[in-house]
């Protein structure tokens, strides 16, 4: 596949998925749930799909390096599916959801989604990277029996109305699932146990899901629209263009993206969790870490090209967050 070619497939609870990807890319498919894909005159594995609750909850974990460009484009069902990303890639990749293009994976704040299966996406992965994303496709009905929206607002149960299929939603991956995920990448997708650890990670991730589901962060999910979580990444996008600079203030960020102040902080925490005071500083202090272990520069170098006027006040914020002393 050259000049990054559109493959359309679509995903389902069953493994018949993937007989597709045998036919048009000529990937194999080893007890049909185990993807090969093809690498020159060899093969990869490249993804594994469980059955975790029959008829209820599959899994599709992907492990694999992007050697040819490609949109993977997964086209509408009329399945009453969600599907719950997790992507921890090493690089930002691109998912494309109602043409908004999200940048996720571990160098992005963005790893957690849920699209419902009604809704068409394009997932663009970084070429000879790690791709490295988990997805759970799980029966709405289901989720709605564990969830409790009895008597909660009007929005949550709007997500579940089979008239509307309209659920669109990221945000970051809460602490406990990313502990979860970081532990079951250190293991081999083709290792004798790993079936084992993806279902037992698959009932954890199901846990804190609803958990997350169940809280007060999911009741206005449906009041955010989709052109102001756009908004937010771009300033998002702006303000990490430069981070030698000292933070511009959240009132400027407000301001550029046309909000009022209330409503911008209340949108970026919804997207990303955090304030952006405390996000741009953490991202400046990963910068700092970087200069340091070049072994070029010393403390108060660093803090100089950051702009910290105070060395000492630089150097105590570096060892208490990042935990490493200079």
């Amino acid at each position: 596949m050259k000049n990054q070619e559109e493959f359309k497939h679509v995903f389902s609870l069953t493994p018949e998925w993937q007989e597709l990807f045998v036919q048009e890319l000529g990937a194999k498919l080893v007890e049909n749930k185990y993807l090969y894909m093809p690498d020159g005159t060899t093969y990869n594995p490249a993804s594994l799909t469980l059955q975790i609750i029959p008829d209820v909850m599959s899994v599709i974990l992907i492990d694999t390096i992007v050697t040819n460009p490609a949109k993977l484009t997964r086209m509408p069902t009329d399945d009453d599916l969600w599907i719950i990303y997790y992507d921890l890639s090493n690089k930002m990749n691109t998912h494309v959801i109602n043409g908004i293009a999200h940048k996720i994976g571990m160098d992005s704040n963005l790893g957690f989604g849920i699209v419902d299966c009604n809704i068409k996406s394009s997932y663009i992965a970084r070429m000879n990277e790690s791709f490295y994303s988990l997805r759970l496709l799980i029966k709405k009905d289901f989720l709605k029996q564990l969830l409790n929206i009895k008597d909660r607002e009007s929005t949550l149960t709007d997500l579940f109305d089979e008239n509307k299929n309209s659920m669109f939603y990221y945000s970051y991956i809460d602490s406990q699932s990313k502990i979860v995920l970081s532990a079951l990448k250190e293991r081999k997708l083709d290792s004798a146990s790993y079936e084992f650890f993806l279902t037992a990670a698959c009932y954890r991730l199901l846990t804190y899901l609803v958990d997350r589901l169940n809280s007060k962060e999911f009741d206005r999910v449906s009041l955010v629209k989709n052109e102001d979580i756009e908004t937010i990444i771009q300033s998002q996008e702006f303000l990490l263009s430069d981070l030698t600079k000292p933070f511009i203030g959240i009132r400027e960020l407000a301001e550029r993206s046309n909000m009022s102040l209330s409503k911008y902080k209340a949108i970026y925490k919804h997207v990303y969790g955090t304030t952006p005071a405390k996000f741009y500083r953490n991202e400046r202090l990963n910068l700092a870490k970087e200069l340091l272990n070049e072994g070029i520069y010393s403390v108060n170098d660093v803090a100089e090209l950051l702009h910290y006027e105070n060395p000492a006040y630089f150097r105590k914020m570096y060892e208490t967050l990042l935990k490493i002393k200079k």
